[in-house]
């Protein structure tokens, strides 16, 4: 094999090999964020209790973000109002997992404070007590397309 076909090849992989997908869609959507994959979902067993995982789509992705904002903007929670205009300086984790037949969508979301070059959140659960509005999570239900929960995490 040449060198040219390995490096296409390892570009074209790392997605696969890191676990977890960061693309575009067929209209051009950008993901802000990361698709864990089926056993990344799993090996999440303390937010998502040992359901089984799925891997969303992109287009599943897409309709989630469309909803994002009108959902947080409706949301009762004193601080889901600042996190819309802000949403677009918010990394994403994407898990898709089972329960009772439904299939959701995890939003796990945190800022991106832009201070710091570690892009381990790619691969690795980002799990932080506190911080108040710089996290929240949410689940989508992919069938109804609407959002079913949403938290926020408090200040210490």
């Amino acid at each position: 094999m040449n060198r040219a076909l390995g490096c296409l090849l390892f570009v074209a992989l790392l997605p696969a090999l890191l676990g977890c997908r960061q693309e575009k869609g067929p209209t051009g959507f950008e993901l802000p964020g990361v698709i864990f994959s089926k056993e990344q979902t799993e090996g999440v067993g303390f937010a998502l209790q040992g359901r089984t995982g799925w891997v969303p789509t992109i287009s599943q992705i897409e309709e989630l973000e469309k909803e994002l904002p009108r959902f947080l903007a409706s949301s009762n929670h004193p601080d889901a109002g600042n996190i819309v205009g802000q949403l677009s300086h918010y990394r994403r984790q994407y898990l898709g997992y089972k329960d009772n037949g439904r299939s959701l969508i995890y939003v796990n979301a945190f800022c991106d404070s832009g201070r710091t070059r570690d892009e381990s959140w790619r691969t690795t659960f980002v799990f932080v007590q506190d911080g108040g509005k710089c996290y929240f999570q949410a689940t989508y239900d992919v069938e109804s397309k609407r959002f079913i929960a949403l938290t926020i995490n408090g200040l210490a």
